[in-house]
């Protein structure tokens, strides 16, 4: 029911001021020569800095925004899930497009999502996640027309309770390295605005069953090259 109120409030927006925007959906592939050499690369950490409160979507303008994706991008967002990707699909309401367009992600793909705007606020999150009424959107748009906000759907492992252990073997962890680094790499055009930051969290540490503190290294290395 909380879903459905974003998504009526969404129609009851566009249908009254139909939107001027543009949205791009780029899928992006990690080809062979762009991966880097985990083991043997000496490049220095990024800056890394941790936030008790705020969330993803209220980075600045110029961060990419980590949607913690099932590799069926979307996820229960049309059923029953209220998880990150869920609510984040619901209250940037055309973030759903992506369904209609989008194939199971494989293990070296990400989906980047340039646009979205911003219609509902919310609070709580799974059983407990609320909308919170009517936002309005005040970021910037860009030369193609874009909302300032570019959002990387990227699926993480998913581990079973039973086997959690496995997720810190060099070949699962090789998986979560290029993935992230397929997400985070800069590939952007010079017209678009380039990414100051990531803004993320504990990409697969739910459903998933990943261990924060390792997901947390991976996708600091994943960024050394921003």
């Amino acid at each position: 029911m909380e879903k459905l109120k974003c998504l009526v409030n969404y129609f009851k927006r566009v249908t009254k001021e139909p939107p001027t925007g543009v949205v791009s959906f780029e899928r992006r592939f990690l080809q062979d020569d762009e991966k880097p050499n985990w083991i043997e690369s000496n490049e220095p950490l990024t800056r890394f800095t941790a936030f008790t409160l705020g969330s993803i979507e209220t980075a600045s303008d110029r961060s990419l925004q980590v949607d913690f994706a099932n590799k069926f991008v979307g996820g229960g967002v049309l059923n029953y899930g209220a998880l990150q990707e869920e609510i984040r699909f619901v209250i940037n309401p055309e973030l759903i497009t992506s369904l209609l367009i989008t194939e199971v992600l494989l293990d070296e793909e990400v989906l980047i999502i340039t646009g979205a705007e911003e219609f509902n606020s919310h609070s709580g999150y799974a059983s407990k996640f609320q909308w919170a009424g009517n936002l309005i959107d005040t970021k910037g748009r860009d030369k193609e027309g874009r909302k300032l906000t570019k959002i990387v759907a990227m699926d993480a492992k998913h581990f079973t309770r039973n086997n959690k252990q496995i997720q810190y073997e060099i070949l699962n962890i090789d998986r979560e390295l290029n993935k992230a680094f397929c997400g985070f790499m800069d590939r952007s055009p010079e017209t678009d605005p380039k990414v100051a930051s990531i803004a993320t969290g504990n990409w697969g540490c739910g459903a998933f069953n990943g261990d924060p503190k390792l997901k947390m290294i991976i996708q600091l290395l994943a960024a050394f090259k921003m």
